[in-house]
């Protein structure tokens, strides 16, 4: 099954807990992640799991989960903390909702290397969307 996998993760989730404390700390992540959430359903996404400090989410289409991911973003510019984002499209193994492999594996790794705020998608992401309105791919 051909989809388009993202990740979300909270960044500095951990020194959060330590600078404000749990509850403190886990209010500022779960502010972060219900933005996001309100945003899941309208792009026609679903929330796969939780990770914590982040969502796995898949979309049926790249473009879909871009214009997610822009919308997230913009809504919580000057907000802190901050998000990271990374999307991928590939075939998945396993059950939709638990997909496994490769695509699954480079979605997370890309958004690991994501900055606070950005949102990071492969090259094969970029070439499927294409031109989208307000959207900017930098190499």
């Amino acid at each position: 099954m051909l989809v388009t996998v993202v990740f979300l993760d909270v960044e500095r989730s951990t020194e959060l807990l330590v600078e404000r404390g749990d509850v403190a700390g886990r209010a500022a992540v779960e502010g972060v992640l219900a933005v996001a959430r309100e945003r899941i359903e309208p792009y026609g996404g679903t929330e796969v799991k939780s990770l914590g400090d982040g969502l796995m989410l898949t979309f049926p289409a790249p473009r879909q989960a871009v214009t997610f991911a822009v919308t997230v973003q913009r809504a919580l510019v000057g907000r802190s903390p901050a998000l990271r984002v990374g999307i991928n499209t590939g075939e998945i193994a396993g059950a939709p909702g638990d997909p496994v492999g490769e695509a699954v594996n480079a979605a997370a790794r890309i958004a690991a290397k994501a900055a606070g705020g950005e949102v990071l998608v492969s090259d094969v992401v970029r070439q499927l969307v294409g031109t989208v309105p307000g959207v900017r791919f930098d190499d």
